[in-house]
This record gives C-alpha cells, structure tokens and sequence, in this order.
C-alpha cells in the first residue's frame, strides 16, 4: 500500500441530502449534541441557527414537525450499527463469491 492510500481518511457514507433538505435537527430541537460530521462535495451556503433564533422564529408547530422529521428519519446508534454490520457482511460475502468463481475457472 502506498503512503497516499494510508493517509486518505475513513469516510461512512450514511446518507446524502438534496435541496431543500437540512441537517442538525436533533441537536437544534434540544435532543442532545451534534451526531454527525458533515462534507459537501461542492459548494454550498450553510445557515446557522441559534437557541435564540429557535424562540424568536419558530413556534411550537413548527418544532413539534421538525422533531417529528427527526424521529422518522434519524437511527439511533445500535440501528446505524446493525446497518454497518450488515452492509460489511453482504461486502464480504460478495468478495468471497467473485473470488471462488474467478478461481473455479
């Protein structure tokens, strides 16, 4: 392996977002800290709101829809796990098969 290889990061592909999708609306609806790192892979405008900006702007409706969002769409750790686990199994099993069947022939 050559050095450039080993210093490129482990990146975790969960998901991928398209306007007029957001982020960090766990964190912004009180639901602890920040769960993700996000990387853009072109140029985008990013908003930040504050706790104040939550109150002055938004009533409890709107709060209410974007924790409903949250909850629908959002895994909790064990599930991103299980999902990670499973996808990593389903690689490995196809590796093992293209391997067998180019060695068979």
């Amino acid at each position: 392996m050559e050095a450039a290889e080993e210093a490129q990061p482990l990146l975790l592909e969960i998901g991928e977002l398209t306007d007029p999708q957001y982020f960090g609306e766990l964190a912004f609806v009180g639901k602890g800290e920040h769960t993700a790192t996000v990387v853009s892979s072109s140029a985008v405008e990013v908003l930040m709101l504050s706790k104040y900006d939550q109150s002055k702007f938004f009533d409890k409706k709107v709060l209410d829809l974007i924790n409903s969002y949250a909850q629908k769409f959002y895994l909790d750790e064990a599930s991103i796990r299980k999902s990670i686990l499973r996808k990593h199994k389903w690689e490995s099993y196809k590796a093992h098969l293209l391997q067998e069947l180019t060695i068979k022939k």
